[in-house]
């Protein structure tokens, strides 16, 4: 992986310019030296002495399909389908999300300021600056691709099946082994300057880039009109 640098607005903006039409798929976090791991293989998924198991993760989507079937109006027709919905909606799923936007990334990287950290032995704080990962050439997974059974990391790029998926450019990862740092030499991490980080989120908001826009409902509406007054 390499490391670079952002310090604000400006370098941003360069950065989409260089980028665009490069088939680039970027991941915003708010803490930089967060791990790119999927949800499911993370410690404390299943509680804090409980390992990864993927007969477990096999159950949790089966399940899933089945209560969820009667709550969505276009039904996902493949297993990646309903897997990417299923993350979409905050399932535990060996997927990692991704956007096409640069921007988008940068908003997800940056909607909750910055994190401040204490260290419990000495008692002092320190702020941890947010992140954008971004990867380019990963080979592409097909729609009937077993979930369960790819052997190499791939992109999967759904179709529209929640009204969320358009706006956020979404795209997915997905990890055979989901218990696994994911990392590749074609992966860069941009971390954003302390500094820079308001200035980047006052920017996207301005540009109609915010939870409102990303989350079309009432809910993302609550959110972003939240942000503004606080």
């Amino acid at each position: 992986m390499r490391e670079e640098r952002l310090g604000g607005w400006d370098d941003l903006v360069k950065l989409a310019d260089q980028q665009k039409r490069e088939n680039w798929l970027y991941r915003g976090v708010t803490q930089h030296d967060h791990l790119l791991i999927p949800k499911i293989g993370r410690g404390g998924a299943r509680g804090m002495d409980i390992a990864y198991d993927v007969n477990h993760e096999r159950r949790l989507l089966e399940e899933f399909r089945r209560k969820a079937r009667p709550m969505v109006t276009s039904q996902p027709e493949t297993d990646l389908e309903w897997m990417a919905l299923a993350q979409h909606h905050g399932l535990n799923t060996r997927l990692l999300d991704w956007t096409e936007s640069l921007l988008v990334a940068a908003m997800f990287a940056t909607e909750s300021g910055l994190t401040i950290l204490k260290d419990f032995k000495t008692g002092e704080q320190k702020d941890v600056p947010p992140a954008i990962y971004g990867i380019q050439n990963l080979p592409e997974a097909k729609n009937e691709d077993d979930p369960f059974g790819l052997k190499e990391v791939k992109v999967f790029r759904p179709a529209h099946i929640s009204p969320r998926i358009a706006p956020q450019q979404a795209a997915f990862t997905v990890h055979p082994i989901p218990q696994e740092e994911f990392d590749s030499n074609n992966l860069v991490r941009w971390t954003l300057e302390i500094k820079g980080t308001l200035d980047v989120k006052l920017a996207l908001d301005a540009v109609g880039i915010s939870r409102a826009a990303m989350f079309p409902g009432i809910d993302g509406l609550a959110e972003a009109l939240n942000w503004r007054y606080k």
